[in-house]
């Protein structure tokens, strides 16, 4: 029996300890909020099962016992592995990503922790600890969050995020969701008997502090989740207390709240409102706004998923390819714009249309049996009323929120943790404390020492192969993107290594970090007239081919192949026709993206094919009238066409439209210099050729063509002006200025 309770403190400490991922940052790595917390969340759990299945299976009082919350998890998680494998990627399914570190390898340490949990967290000392711990790493979150805020520094990380704070979760959305759980753990211990007065001061203090800090994280669908929920939770109160005292002032809080919020709704056009930035975003939530558009196509993306695989989904992990198959053209805003969405941002359409109706059944159904396990809680006097409506507005609150957002690795934590705590106020005894007591008389077997070992093995590999290795991978990847800036060889013998650690968490990343790196640096090459390392570039295309091999339906390595083969058109007599092959193949997966179209139009303007490459242009504006970017390359390649006058109509369509990249590029000036001078547009002409001269100050022949321009139309003082700035910049010029002077009329 000693060796029992060995094991089943290792278990409660190895609990306790998890309770405190949510603060772990990995700064130095890709992914710096979420890859940390997953690997050593991972790590956590499987050395805890190593100890568990031993003393679950000597000694039945550990074993889980199956209530219909335990059984409506686990049914999520087998529907979770089982639309995985017959998804549309099951490789994709199983790993995720390592931004988001999901997929099936990651969940099923979410199932076993939380059957360890329910299994070895049986009393309420234990789970007040565990609820108090919980608050107290969310309360250290909400400090790190102030830090975010006004301290700053390298210690915050995050901090450049601006006003809106991310804490320790890494995303405004997602550390709000997080708050959530925090304020409301905090308000249930707050008005539990058995805190102390000095805990009852600080979850007072965690909720005063934690309050504001959601609220500036101006996240709207948790805001309004969080204060409307609030707000029922006061008229719940309101209605059930029987002191007259605390319903008169719960009363004039009501009123207070009313009034605020009726006040700040009818003010959000004014100054005070709009010049606040947490105030005007949470405000404005017009369906015009940019968010809340983004999700609505995202959510239409969905549906038209749904409807092609409404039984099993796509498969979880896998909604980046049905949202390239119905992707709205109006994602598309220009270069940088966020085109590619892995998560629905709606909790309930990503689970139907990755799971299918069977899982989106079985993941309603969890909530179904935490709410029907409260009200029975509150019934049987398990817990007062007060504690009842605390839960009961935490889900509520959080099952709102997740109708714009999705979940991660801190916020399923402490998602799990509570639906543990729901489990354990619906377990079979009604003292469990006494039950573990008269279980104790019966004799047990000590746990399998031999077990134990094999276990620990099998762990010991899972941890060095997958979650050290790719701990190494993705440190290695950071050290190559921080060493591109002073040596390319350095930054490439990091990518190298990171590659050659062949991790299935990150290579996909890993991978195009490499291939953002080859460009660039080719690029470089090519500015400087240097000869561009071919070899370079087939290294790099061999390994974003690994990443076609496995994510097939993904457009992001077919165009990835095609840049790289583009920069090798002067070199290679097949690389055009290569490009061209890879970048059409994204178009096949995705043809309503405005910018697959413009790297076929690149492709084709470097092999010189002007008239396809404009009819590629074309069809990028007509997905979107409304890209400016997309009128200019539709111009510039009607200029190669040598269509003059069709080509200054896009220009001018572009700059009206917002278009100014260009004043940056003396390359762009002078083509359009060239356009506009063929069309006699010479205003147009002498605005470009100042725009020259900003760029290149010391260049004597753009001053000589600005005073031409000038001359021209009709500006003489500045035309003299210009001239003579050419001759004092270079004196070969003299006498031609002086001669231009001189033509000037008087």
């Amino acid at each position: 029996m000693e060796t029992s309770n060995f094991y089943l403190k290792i278990l409660k400490w190895g609990i306790y300890l998890s309770l405190f991922i949510p603060l772990i940052i990995f700064s130095q790595y890709l992914s710096p909020f979420h890859f940390g917390k997953m690997i050593i969340f991972r790590i956590l759990v499987e050395l805890m099962t190593v100890f568990y299945i031993p003393l679950m299976i000597a000694d039945k009082r550990y074993r889980p016992k199956w209530n219909w919350i335990l059984i409506s998890i686990s049914v999520f998680a087998g529907l979770y592995v089982f639309t995985g494998i017959i998804g549309v990627n099951p490789f994709n399914s199983f790993w995720g990503s390592l931004e988001r570190m999901g997929g099936m390898f990651s969940f099923m340490h979410f199932w076993v922790y939380f059957i360890i949990l329910v299994s070895i967290i049986k009393t309420e000392i234990d789970w007040s600890k565990v609820l108090k711990i919980s608050t107290f790493v969310g309360f250290l979150s909400i400090l790190f969050a102030y830090g975010q805020l006004w301290i700053k520094g390298s210690f915050f990380v995050g901090w450049q995020h601006g006003e809106r704070v991310i804490g320790t979760i890494g995303n405004p959305a997602l550390f709000a969701g997080y708050l959530i759980f925090v304020i409301y753990l905090a308000l249930f211990l707050l008005f539990k008997n058995q805190s102390s007065k000095w805990q009852k001061w600080f979850f007072a203090f965690v909720i005063v502090a934690g309050a504001p800090i959601l609220t500036i994280t101006a996240v709207r669908g948790a805001v309004v989740a969080f204060w409307g929920s609030l707000f029922l939770l006061g008229l719940f109160i309101l209605f059930k207390s029987d002191n007259k005292k605390i319903k008169k002032y719960l009363l004039i809080a009501l009123m207070i709240f009313v009034a605020l919020i009726a006040i700040i709704g009818f003010s959000k056009n004014q100054n005070w409102v709009k010049n606040n930035s947490v105030l005007n975003r949470i405000t404005d939530i017009s369906f015009a706004t940019d968010t809340i558009q983004t999700r609505l196509w995202s959510w239409e993306s969905a549906w038209q998923g749904i409807k092609e695989k409404p039984i099993f989904g796509w498969g979880p992990e896998n909604f980046m390819y049905l949202h390239m198959k119905y992707f709205n053209p109006k994602h598309f805003t220009g270069l940088g714009s966020e085109t590619i969405w892995d998560r629905a941002h709606n909790m309930p359409l990503e689970i139907f249309s990755t799971m299918g109706i069977f899982g989106l059944v079985s993941y309603l159904a969890i909530f179904f049996f935490v709410f029907k396990f409260l009200y029975k809680s509150y019934k049987n006097n398990r817990i007062n009323k007060i504690s009842f409506g605390v839960f009961t507005a935490m889900i509520i609150a959080y099952l709102v929120q997740d109708l714009f957002i999705f979940d991660t690795a801190a916020n399923y934590l402490i998602f799990f943790i509570v639906l543990g705590y729901v489990n354990y106020l619906n377990s079979q005894s009604v003292n469990p404390e006494s039950e573990i007591k008269n279980e104790q008389k019966t004799i047990r077997k000590s746990p399998s020492i031999v077990l134990t070992a094999f276990l620990l093995f099998l762990s010991l590999f899972l941890i060095f192969s997958i979650n050290i290795r790719a701990a190494k991978a993705n440190y290695a990847c950071t050290r190559g993107i921080l060493a591109g800036s002073k040596s390319a060889q350095q930054a490439y013998n990091y990518y190298k290594k990171a590659l050659d650690y062949n991790s299935a968490i990150g290579a996909y990343e890993i991978r195009h970090k490499f291939a953002t790196f080859a460009i660039q640096l080719i690029n470089a090459q090519r500015t400087n007239d240097k000869g561009i390392d071919v070899n370079l570039l087939h290294y790099a295309i061999n390994e974003i081919e690994k990443n076609i091999e496995k994510y097939s339906m993904d457009t992001t390595p077919y165009l990835y192949v095609g840049r790289m083969y583009i920069l090798l058109i002067n070199k290679e007599e097949t690389a055009g026709e290569l490009a061209e092959k890879f970048i059409q193949k994204a178009i096949d997966i995705n043809s309503k993206n405005p910018r697959n179209w413009y790297e076929l139009g690149q492709a084709q303007v470097s092999q010189q094919k002007y008239q396809e490459s404009f009819e590629s242009f074309k069809k990028a504006l007509d997905l979107n009238s409304d890209v400016p970017l997309s009128y200019w390359f539709v111009g510039i390649s009607a200029y190669y066409l040598q269509n003059y006058t069709e080509a200054a109509d896009y220009l001018n369509q572009a700059i009206s439209k917002g278009y100014s990249e260009y004043k940056n590029s003396l390359t762009d000036i002078m083509r359009m210099v060239s356009i506009y001078e063929k069309v006699k547009n010479y205003q147009k002409v002498k605005e470009l050729y100042e725009l020259a001269v900003l760029e290149k100050p010391d260049n004597a022949q753009l001053y000589a063509s600005l005073a031409a321009a000038y001359a021209i139309t009709g500006d003489y003082a500045r035309a003299k002006q210009a001239a003579l700035k050419s001759a004092e910049i270079d004196p070969n010029f003299e006498a031609d200025a002086q001669k231009f002077i001189n033509s000037l009329p008087k």
